[in-house]
């Protein structure tokens, strides 16, 4: 007897469904693959399984590298890792939903994640405006599907427009909560001078993942744990614990398997899963 639709979807999403929110203790840390995107240019399934080797247990795809998404699931399951979110063009969401949903469903993930709207379609408030319309319609069309959708964010979206309107404020008050969530990236939020923390206590239950960016006193992204943001306290306070999923990243790093090392050392020790 074929299987149903609704049934493939409980299928794929069992091991990799965003779970519910959880202490620290519950929480591995995880890696967001943008970072090592020369290596996995040159391979995703030698990248995924060195990357296994240093002891993450999650990763976020951003790209897969001319692999379909059923080789992309083959390669995770060969490396013994999840992929609960992966970026999806922002493009293709709002023009052809249904074509990147079925593809982040065939791959095994919970969660679709807009993160980065080309700049000539965010030109003014209107422009954002129009974007938290088509977060909501993709939201909706995610939830129906089974899947859970989130924005990212980087500096930009901070900056007031010519009317007062600031687009991060208003996606998180004009986007549906029951259908759209934000990965706040944690880097672009401080780098724009917002305020994390604040943002945690004042829209809780928004934001299921993170991106764990440090930054140096000069104000360039760094491994986590080498920089000036408090990850433990954030991460660790009430709050913090919201994230269900928090992926190291570095844009550019000089080294990025040193990144990944060292990076991994130190959520391992600020979540609890390391002495």
């Amino acid at each position: 007897m074929p299987m149903t639709r609704r049934a493939a979807v409980a299928a794929i999403l069992a091991g990799s469904a965003l779970p519910a929110a959880a202490g620290a203790d519950r929480r591995r840390p995880g890696l967001q693959l943008y970072s090592l995107r020369e290596a996995m240019s040159a391979s995703v399934p030698d990248t995924l399984e060195r990357v296994a080797s240093i002891g993450y247990g999650e990763v976020e795809f951003a790209g897969y590298f001319g692999h379909g998404p059923a080789e992309i699931r083959h390669f995770l399951a060969g490396a013994g890792l999840a992929a609960p979110s992966a970026h999806v063009d922002a493009v293709s969401a709002r023009d052809n939903p249904q074509a990147v949903i079925d593809t982040t469903l065939e791959a095994g993930h919970a969660c679709a994640v807009i993160a980065w709207i080309p700049q000539h379609l965010r030109q003014g408030a209107d422009d954002w405006r129009g974007w938290a319309e088509t977060l909501n319609r993709f939201g909706a069309a995610c939830r129906e599907a089974g899947l859970q959708f989130a924005y990212h964010n980087h500096d930009f979206e901070f900056a007031p427009q010519e009317d007062g309107l600031v687009p991060f404020d208003h996606l998180l008050n004009a986007c549906d909560a029951s259908l759209v969530g934000f990965e706040l990236d944690i880097y672009w939020t401080r780098r724009a001078g917002a305020d994390a923390a604040a943002l945690l206590a004042a829209h809780p239950g928004r934001f299921p993942l993170c991106h764990a960016k440090d930054m140096g006193s000069d104000g360039a992204m760094v491994s986590v744990g080498a920089g000036q943001i408090d990850f433990p306290a954030l991460l660790n306070s009430p709050d913090g614990r919201g994230f269900e999923h928090v992926y190291a990243e570095h844009d550019n790093p000089p080294d990025p398997w040193t990144f990944a090392r060292d990076s991994h050392a130190a959520l391992s020790r600020i979540l609890g899963q390391a002495p």
